[in-house]
């Protein structure tokens, strides 16, 4: 009987996934709607792209900054790593040569100063806002004057390891340079 009720699970979480996946691609979070959704059975946890570019740009220029452009660059260097992240059910910057965070962004073309904040768990983009600036080196990167772009992302621990580690969220900033950055609204 246990085994039939975990099969059953993994047939239901599995077809759950794939329709959620269904249509993704490694931009998925540059959609039309610009919003990404990671649902759980507690409560859905959803990511709007400007919204948060444009509430972390807030914060910046409270402490007398500019404003961050999404770069597409960045976008996918953040996507790519809570993917992988979301994936493996691990949590840090970097697990070996493959993801050593100068390569994850040179990879996707990023060649200038960068620095990468992640976070496991927040429920909303204004949490997680508030964690980072609540912990000294992330919010030294929130706050670094000379990063004008940055790319964000949301994933879903998806790999049945570390059950406390729910949600994923990276977000990449970086100095400006030549970028097809778009601005994000004030």
């Amino acid at each position: 009987m246990n085994a039939i009720l975990f099969l059953a699970r993994r047939f239901f979480l599995g077809a759950s996934v794939l329709t959620l996946l269904h249509g993704c691609t490694t931009m998925d979070l540059l959609s039309a709607s610009n919003t990404v959704k990671a649902d759980t059975s507690v409560m859905a946890v959803r990511l709007n792209v400007h919204d948060a570019m444009r509430k972390i740009s807030k914060v910046r220029r409270k402490h007398g900054l500019g404003a961050i452009s999404t770069d597409p660059r960045l976008m996918k260097a953040a996507n790519n790593h809570a993917k992988y992240l979301g994936r493996t059910g691990k949590f840090g910057h970097e697990f070996g040569p493959s993801t050593r965070f100068k390569k994850r962004i040179f990879d996707v073309g990023f060649q200038q100063s960068a620095g990468e904040n992640i976070g496991v768990g927040y429920r909303s983009i204004d949490a997680a806002i508030t964690g980072w600036m609540n912990s000294p080196k992330h919010r030294k990167i929130m706050l670094k004057r000379k990063f004008s772009v940055g790319g964000i992302a949301l994933k879903r621990n998806i790999s049945g390891k570390n059950p406390r580690y729910t949600y994923y969220w990276v977000l990449i900033m970086g100095s400006g340079g030549s970028h097809m950055g778009v601005p994000s609204a004030s």
